[in-house]
């Protein structure tokens, strides 16, 4: 509906705005997480959900970096894979560098959105192999996240792996 597509647009742009107070982006991010639960919203807003989320990943506020983190993970559990597989380059070279986050939290949610894209990667149609070869840098990065100082991290990472590494390169392989 309409008014529905004015609250996600004016969500998306509260994250967007460095300015805005960090308690109204961080409620921009959670209300944003909650179109995370409904597939056909998440597939019709895809592009501009993603790629906001993405960015706010980044936030130097802790908590909005966390919360966007938690959010972009609801996405790409209910995204479909037609919707996902022409972004997943952006999202793993946004995985990649947030792997890098001082906060844990930020770290364990990225994990575990890397273990989230073995959905994408299942199977050996065309998006399943342009997923496997977008998400195989990211194996390296979360073997090196299983001698993470924070628990959480490596609890998430073993996860990830069993997840993503099972749909990148199956046993038989």
């Amino acid at each position: 509906s309409q008014v529905q597509e004015m609250v996600i647009n004016v969500l998306l742009a509260q994250c967007s705005d460095k300015d805005a107070p960090n308690l109204l982006r961080l409620h921009a991010v959670r209300g944003l997480s909650h179109v995370g639960g409904s597939a056909d919203q998440v597939n019709k807003y895809s592009t501009p959900l993603i790629s906001t989320l993405i960015r706010t990943v980044e936030d130097v506020d802790n908590a909005v970096a966390a919360e966007a983190a938690q959010a972009l993970a609801a996405v790409l559990a209910v995204i479909s894979p037609a919707a996902a597989v022409p972004m997943l380059d952006q999202i793993c070279a946004q995985l990649e560098t947030s792997f890098q986050d001082h906060n844990p939290l930020v770290r364990a949610h990225v994990v575990e959105m890397c273990g989230l894209l073995q959905r994408f990667a299942m199977g050996d149609d065309h998006d399943a192999k342009v997923a496997k070869h977008a998400c195989v840098p990211l194996i390296v990065q979360l073997v090196l996240h299983l001698g993470d100082n924070s628990s959480d991290v490596r609890l998430a990472a073993k996860s990830a792996m069993r997840r993503l590494g099972h749909a990148v390169h199956p046993p038989e392989v």
